[in-house]
């Protein structure tokens, strides 16, 4: 999770939303989201997450491995995907919204 330090009225453990940031194929998952000449991550520092009890996360992959010539991504990504739902039962959130940001 992009941020720690929650104001005392908002219920961490029960947020209304997450919102998934994935990042690119030429990227990593923080500076995907970073400007970096003002050292901002935008998920954290700037998205109104505290606001709306919305929970912000990021998702990493190893991207090198979904650049083999010749093979279909779908069978690449397939365990990202399952291992990004398994968590999210583990964690008793499958049932909640997600709103997914990708970079490109």
């Amino acid at each position: 999770m992009l941020s720690g330090g929650y104001p005392s009225d908002v219920d961490v453990n029960a947020p209304s939303v997450d919102v998934n940031a994935i990042h690119g194929l030429d990227e990593n998952e923080f500076e995907t989201w970073t400007d970096s000449e003002a050292d901002t991550l935008w998920l954290r520092d700037l998205f109104p997450h505290r606001n709306y009890n919305v929970r912000v996360l990021t998702y990493g992959y190893a991207a090198e491995n979904l650049a083999s010539p010749g093979e279909g991504t779908t069978d690449q990504i397939l365990p990202y995907a399952n291992s990004f739902i398994a968590e999210r039962e583990l964690a008793g959130s499958h049932q909640r919204a997600i709103i997914s940001r990708k970079s490109c």
